[in-house]
């Protein structure tokens, strides 16, 4: 993201474009690791602090910084251990609601699934539609074509259906 963002051609024309990229820097650094740590956290029983330091490029005090400012704002669930320099995450059980949310996201992509299987039945068979009557319309010499048996017809009979 940072590399992408240093090579707008807008810096050429800002004063203090090194001190703002540096800014910058770290500002994108401390949201991607707020942002790693919502989203996998919960996975986690623990989570190692030199490890989150080589992932984001960032000083043990920078990531304890901001570990510390999410717990203390309720967005982490978790606890520093002093000794092992590790996160000790919290697993909270989920609410009535969002075990609902889950199995209905779970459904939703089970219906999805099948439909995608479905289209693909149906392409598939009107690929062979159209390849069968490809091949009837263009009769070669030596190639046989198979009709259906013609049914024999009961002229003079009366049918089992019929009451006269």
């Amino acid at each position: 993201c940072f590399k992408y963002i240093c090579s707008l051609r807008m810096w050429s024309l800002m004063p203090h474009a090194d001190e703002v990229k540096e800014n910058l820097k770290k500002q994108i650094q401390q949201s991607s690791l707020q942002v790693y740590l919502l989203v996998y956290g919960p996975q986690y029983c623990s989570i190692d602090m030199k490890q989150l330091c080589n992932m984001f490029g960032m000083s043990e005090k920078e990531v304890h910084k901001v570990a510390s400012r999410m717990m203390l704002r309720n967005e982490l669930l978790g606890a520093w251990d002093q000794p092992s320099a590790c996160i000790i995450m919290h697993n909270e059980e989920l609410s009535r609601l969002q075990q609902t949310a889950l199995g209905y996201a779970d459904k939703v992509a089970q219906y999805v699934e099948m439909n995608e299987r479905l289209l693909d039945l149906r392409s598939s068979y009107y690929k062979t539609q159209d390849q069968r009557s490809k091949d009837q319309k263009g009769h070669d010499r030596g190639t046989r074509t198979y009709n259906k048996p013609k049914a024999y017809s009961r002229r003079g009979q009366m049918s089992r259906t019929s009451r006269y």
